[in-house]
């Protein structure tokens, strides 16, 4: 559950903001995305002294759904617990969903050349949507570190995505092994929700293109009750050659900077905040 602290909220780290920005749409219809966490209840997948794969991989999906629920896009959990279920109830929840795209997150042991696990996509029967969800999600995760093990591409694999019937993709991220490694892992684990998230958008961006619709993006440093506190970060921005504006979102004072179409553009531009030490969220408008 998120809570408001200060001029931001958060979810374990990651920075979400309380209000919901312009929808993700195609053809009029929100995105929608399945998420499913592998594993769970008495299937603790594999395991890695304390550490189990199930709520390794229940974490991480609660993390990016977050992220995309903050941009308009629907989420849809397979568990958001650590509970067992049948393959049958998991299908049941995708073929339901009428989502626009299934992500599965697995993880594996380390499989990957240190300091950084590897990740890969494993896809079956690809489409083109799947395809390019695939190159986005291990394109943005090289960008940070991540070894790019590419896209496996199976006729049958994994018991539940073989029977999809929506676009499908299942992310494998190696991060078990030695303690170093998990430590890695855990102080990247906002970045690795945030760029997993990211090329997701991307991939809903350029279909949202292709459509012709527009998106708009900036990036938030700051969410004030106060107005003067909000003028004062305004001023600070000002003063160092941003770009910024104060924007009211009800009861509160947003303060946003940039105006992107392009969501990588709007990327670079929260980095170089966030290493400013500003307090960043990119928000689609």
């Amino acid at each position: 559950m998120s809570k408001i602290l200060g001029c931001t909220c958060r979810l374990e780290g990651i920075r979400i903001s309380p209000y919901k920005f312009k929808p993700f749409q195609l053809e009029n219809e929100r995105v929608r995305i399945v998420i499913e966490p592998g594993h769970g209840g008495e299937d603790t997948g594999i395991v890695y002294k304390d550490r189990m794969e199930k709520n390794e991989n229940l974490k991480l999906a609660l993390a990016v759904g977050e992220i995309l629920s903050n941009y308009g896009v629907e989420v849809i959990y397979t568990r958001t617990t650590d509970v067992s279920q049948t393959d049958e109830e998991i299908q049941n929840i995708i073929e339901t969903s009428e989502g626009n795209l299934y992500l599965g997150i697995h993880r594996v042991p380390n499989v990957g050349i240190p300091p950084y696990p590897g990740t890969e996509v494993i896809i079956v029967n690809p489409s083109e949507m799947e395809k390019l969800a695939s190159r986005n999600i291990n394109f943005e995760l090289e960008n940070m570190g991540y070894n790019n093990l590419g896209i496996i591409q199976v006729s049958d694999n994994l018991d539940v995505e073989q029977h999809n019937t929506i676009p499908s993709i299942n992310l494998i991220l190696g991060v078990f092994g030695p303690n170093h490694q998990n430590l890695d892992y855990d102080e990247k684990f906002e970045e690795t929700a945030q760029a997993i998230a990211h090329g997701i958008l991307k991939t809903f961006q350029l279909q949202a293109q292709n459509l012709g619709l527009d998106y708009r993006y900036r990036v938030q440093v700051g969410l004030f009750r106060d107005y003067n506190n909000a003028l004062n970060l305004l001023n600070r921005l000002l003063y160092e050659g941003y770009q910024a504006e104060i924007v009211r979102q009800g009861d509160f004072y947003s303060i946003q900077v940039g105006n992107f179409s392009n969501l990588d553009e709007a990327a670079d531009l929260e980095r170089r905040l966030r290493s400013q030490g500003y307090d960043t969220l990119l928000i689609a408008v």
